[in-house]
C-alpha cells in the first residue's frame, strides 16, 4: 500500500497518523464509563503530544473549547456531559468519528459508518457527516455495503470482490456494471468462484 508515492506497509500506527491518515472503527472504540466530552479530551490530549509521555494527565482540561467545537461540528454538543453508555448507537458513531478527526487528517477511513445503526438513524447520521466534512480539507473514504447509503452519499465508488477491483468510477456507472451486479450487488455472491476475469489486482 502506497500513500503519496511512499509505502506505508508495516509502519506503526502512530507514524501513519503523523502522515495525515486516520480511521474510525466499525464498532466505536470509546471509553464507555466516561462522558462524551472526556472521550474527546483524551483524543485531543494524545493528538497534542508530540511523543508518548508516562507522567502526564490523560485529560488536558485546557482543550475543552476545542473539544466543544468538534462536538458542535458533528451535531452532538448537547450530549457533551452524557456517559457513552447512555447514547444511541448513531451518536456513539459520531463521537468515534469526531475523535478520529482531532488531528485534522488529510485522509480519513470510515469503516461502515452506518453499521449497527437503526434504519431511522442511518440517513441523518450520514447527512451529519457530509455536512461536517464539507467545510474541511479532509478526504473521506468509507467502506459500506448498504447500497442505499452508497447511492445517496458517494460520488465515486470502488467495487471489490475478494481482493480484486471490479470497477472504479462514478457511482451510477459502477452500480450498473455487469460484473459488480453479478459479484457484489446480486443475491448470489459466488464466494467459491475465482475472481472474475478482467479484474484488477488491488
Amino acid at each position: 500500500m502506497h500513500y503519496r508515492g511512499e509505502s506505508i506497509v508495516g509502519l506503526p500506527t502512530r507514524d501513519i497518523t503523523r502522515k495525515g491518515i486516520c480511521r474510525s472503527f466499525q464498532i466505536p472504540q470509546l471509553f464507555p464509563e466516561l462522558t462524551v466530552m472526556d472521550n474527546l479530551l483524551i483524543a485531543l490530549t494524545i493528538a497534542d503530544s508530540p511523543r508518548p509521555a508516562i507522567f502526564r494527565p490523560a485529560i488536558d482540561r485546557r482543550l475543552e473549547a476545542r473539544a466543544m467545537a468538534l462536538l458542535e461540528k458533528f451535531g452532538i454538543a448537547e450530549h457533551a456531559e452524557r456517559e457513552i453508555t447512555t447514547l444511541a448507537q448513531g451518536i456513539r458513531k459520531l463521537v468515534d468519528i469526531a475523535m478520529a478527526t482531532v488531528g485534522d487528517p488529510d485522509l480519513l477511513f470510515l469503516d461502515e459508518p452506518t453499521s449497527g445503526v437503526s434504519a431511522d438513524e442511518k440517513m441523518p447520521l450520514m447527512e451529519t457527516l457530509i455536512s461536517a466534512f464539507r467545510s474541511s480539507q479532509t478526504a473521506v473514504l468509507f467502506i459500506e455495503h448498504d447500497m442505499e447509503i452508497i447511492e445517496a452519499f458517494s460520488p465515486r465508488v470502488v467495487a471489490f470482490y475478494e481482493g480484486t477491483i471490479l470497477a472504479d468510477g462514478p457511482t451510477a456507472e459502477v452500480l450498473a456494471n455487469a460484473r459488480v451486479r453479478e459479484f457484489v450487488i446480486g443475491s448470489e455472491f459466488h464466494r467459491g468462484d475465482a475472481a472474475p476475469a478482467g479484474g484488477q489486482p488491488c
